[in-house]
């Protein structure tokens, strides 16, 4: 594993876009919760992972964050990602593909396009989605002597409750007690 994926990795957790300047950046698109109607099953929101190869413009992240890790100026983080950046590349076009570890696998094309597959999963959770996992919910279902409660209001249910048991709601007493 080279660094950059270690930093990669670690920047997406708090940011929707990551540049390796030279070669392309990975973005994360948000997905919001949904149900599979056919298995019942909720589905959490979740971050995909993808990657553009038109954003190839240094952003400074990387650089930023090596600065802080390797307590470095600016110019020299510059370089250490440009030879991640390097290594990379020249591992696309040795091998055909770069695989980032925790991310997944970016292929050369065509000797010039580049295809990126998300490892299984889909992406990489962020802090507010941990621990959010799919669960199954059954479709409600009234009880059959209260069938007709769908088609009434909340107020409509409860005046026709208490109609059929000749009373009104009793008032709470707020007076003080001889017992006390």
């Amino acid at each position: 594993m080279l660094n950059v994926e270690k930093f990669i990795e670690k920047l997406l957790l708090k940011h929707d876009c990551v540049i390796i300047p030279a070669l392309g950046g990975f973005v994360a698109h948000y997905e919001p919760a949904y149900q599979d109607k056919e298995s019942g099953l909720f589905y959490p929101p979740s971050r995909i992972i993808g990657f553009n190869a038109q954003l190839r413009m240094n952003d400074g992240l990387l650089a930023q964050a090596y600065m802080q890790a390797y307590d470095t100026n600016f110019p020299e983080a510059n370089r250490m990602v440009e030879r991640e950046s390097e290594k990379i590349k020249t591992v696309l076009h040795a091998e055909g593909a770069f695989m980032f570890e925790n991310l997944g696998l970016l292929e050369l094309k065509d000797n010039s396009r580049l295809l990126f597959t998300p490892q299984d999963g889909g992406g990489i959770a962020a802090p507010y989605l941990y621990g959010l996992n799919a669960f199954l919910m059954k479709p409600y279902e009234a009880p059959k002597e209260h069938a007709d409660v769908h088609s009434t209001t909340v107020a409509e249910h409860f005046e026709r409750e208490h109609a059929t048991q000749n009373e009104a709601p009793k008032a709470i007493s707020h007076k003080k007690s001889n017992y006390t």
